[in-house]
This record gives C-alpha cells, sequence and structure tokens, in this order.
C-alpha cells in the first residue's frame, strides 16, 4: 500500500489543496483482505503561507468489477507504483494472491535478482516522481 504512503507528499509539500484516490487490498480488522478505494481530500487555507485546514480520509469498498472497472480508466493515477513496476493483476486476482504478496518483504527481496531489479525500479520511480517536490521544498 505504498500508494497511501507517497501520493498526497507532491501536494502537501507544495501547500496545495487536493484530493488523491488510489485503489488496492486492504485488511479489515479480522484480517480479511477487501477490495477498496481510498480517497483523500487536503484542504490548505488560501494566501502567502497557506496552512491545512482538514484531511478527510476514507475507504469505500469495491466488488472486484468496481476495482478492475475504476483502476482501467487511469492505472498510473489509481495504482501508481503498482502500475510503473508492471504489476496490472485484476481486482480477483489480488484478492487471491493477498497473503502471499503480504508475505513478501524489502528484505527477501534483497537476496534474489528479480527482487533486487524490482526495488531498484522502485526506487527509480520514487526517485523520478518526487525529485521536483523535494527540490520545491528545499527551496
Amino acid at each position: 500500500q505504498i500508494c497511501i504512503l507517497f501520493e498526497c507528499l507532491p501536494a502537501m509539500s507544495l501547500r496545495q489543496s487536493h484530493t488523491q484516490i488510489c485503489y488496492g487490498v486492504f485488511p479489515l480488522r479480522d484480517g480479511t483482505p477487501v477490495l477498496a478505494k481510498w480517497t483523500t481530500r487536503v484542504t490548505f487555507s488560501e494566501g502567502e503561507e497557506p496552512e491545512m485546514q482538514a484531511m478527510e480520509k476514507w475507504m469505500e469498498p469495491l466488488t472486484p468489477e468496481e476495482f478492475d472497472y475504476g483502476t482501467a480508466a487511469n492505472p498510473i493515477k489509481t495504482r501508481p507504483f503498482a502500475y510503473a513496476l508492471g504489476d496490472r493483476r485484476k481486482g480477483i486476482q489480488l484478492l487471491r494472491e493477498y497473503f502471499l504478496d503480504r508475505k513478501v518483504t524489502f528484505e527477501q527481496m534483497k537476496h534474489s535478482s528479480t527482487g533486487r531489479r524490482t526495488l531498484s525500479k522502485l526506487a527509480d520511480v520514487i526517485k523520478e516522481k518526487y525529485a521536483p517536490y523535494i527540490t520545491a521544498a528545499a527551496a
């Protein structure tokens, strides 16, 4: 669920109001996986020194068909890191493979050539995506 961790950073670093939508598989309290649309809305005040006024987050459970429809429209926005890494799985497949996916760690990935390539690609994608915002925040 790296999407949720990183997708709001750009607009927040520039202090802009925005709404971000990510799709993914999330565990319920009992651990049962559910496909969902995760929406984050952040509102900043106007002016020279904008301040965050509100942050709202909500999750909507989706059927596999709703998930597939929502991600097909704009996969680079709805599942940006998965898309960049070549993950084009449909909702039903993500549900079936959820517990297997949860067992894969960065530590394990470091020990295989395929895993290292994936981690390297992920690092490149993160650097490329966030370089302008890091530069702007440092200015």
